[in-house]
């Protein structure tokens, strides 16, 4: 049996449904993914698909001259969607922008039921639609909508993400021991200040600390946050997604904010220390024995704005570096 998973976005909901994928690999059913091209290099670090299809799906915004080429790309992706003989599509992103592309391959596709899903037009272009709780965490809605598709029990195992220590190559030069922290978000108010990250450190001058960065900002940042302390450092270049995942891997924690590297590290085992403030950890939070959260007790806790609006206090504010360093000094022991 072949299927066609489509979950087109973003870093952390890709990350939350490979374990989906892994029931039904090890269900021995052949598994390729459709993604935005974004998020490709995420589904790749999924060691058992078949192949990828990558969808330039942002490429019909605002860009007028591209429309051309995006529209060429399309149809050969039509194409070969349509010649990979698949026997079924499950669309565990539950939008209009992924049901759509679902109905290419021309085989039932398997999604959420209106009362199931986000968008609710998007349930009326599946074959079958499934009902699927609302209150489970995304790893549990996204084995849940697989299984229900594949017509299989309801898993009950834990959720095997299909990675490991052995991802990636981990950067050469590293300490032996290190502590990395993800500083950077999509959202401003997801962010911790940069006191607080500054003083977190100094408060641990028995351990070793390495900080990645993806762009000129984060890398700016970075330096800020290391600088004059010996037992920090800043990586000399941004990593490609391997030694990444490798880097993640091997650490003996992570801290970070709600990111999608955050849901990497958790996926590799490491044990993770998050900060949650404007998002809440709940239902699209960490998933696992090995996570650990810190929320924020501002009573307007979670805003779930990309912006702070709040002129006493943002939602991270209400985070201590005395709560922190706490739960940072029991993981390390």
């Amino acid at each position: 049996m072949r299927i066609l998973i489509t979950k087109l976005s973003s870093f952390g909901d890709v990350i939350a449904a490979f374990p989906a994928a892994s029931d039904a690999i090890a269900a021995g059913v052949e598994v390729d993914w459709l993604v935005d091209s974004a998020f490709e290099h995420v589904v790749k670090l999924h060691p058992h698909l078949r192949a990828v299809h990558r969808l330039d799906e942002r490429g019909t915004r605002w860009r007028p001259l591209s429309w051309p080429r995006y529209w060429r790309q399309t149809w050969d992706l039509k194409s070969r969607l349509r010649g990979a003989a698949y026997d079924l599509v499950v669309d565990l992103q539950g939008l209009l922008k992924s049901a759509l592309p679902s109905r290419w391959p021309d085989v039932p596709v398997h999604g959420y039921d209106a009362h199931s899903i986000r968008e609710p037009a998007a349930s009326r272009l599946y074959t079958v639609r499934h009902s699927i709780s609302k209150d489970l965490h995304a790893v549990e809605r996204n084995r849940a909508l697989m299984a229900a598709a594949l017509g299989r029990p309801a898993p009950t195992g834990p959720a095997d993400f299909g990675l490991s220590a052995e991802t990636g190559p981990s950067p050469p030069g590293l300490p032996s021991a290190y502590v990395v922290i993800l500083h950077s978000a999509s959202w401003p108010s997801k962010l911790w200040s940069e006191a607080n990250w500054r003083s977190l450190i100094e408060a641990h001058g028995d351990l070793n600390f390495i900080l990645p960065w993806g762009n000129d900002d984060e890398k700016c940042r970075a330096t800020r946050l290391t600088a004059g302390l010996p037992h920090a450092q800043v990586l000399a270049d941004r990593l490609t997604q391997q030694p990444l995942a490798g880097l993640l891997a091997s650490a003996k924690v992570v801290i970070g904010l709600d990111s999608g590297l955050m849901h990497l590290a958790n996926a590799l085992g490491t044990p993770t220390l998050w900060l949650f403030g404007s998002t809440s950890a709940v239902k699209t939070g960490p998933y696992g024995p090995g996570a650990h959260v810190v929320a924020s007790t501002n009573p307007y806790s979670p805003c779930l704005r990309r912006e702070c609006r709040h002129a006493d206090g943002a939602c991270m504010d209400a985070i201590s570096v005395g709560r922190v360093s706490d739960v940072l000094t029991e993981l390390v022991a």
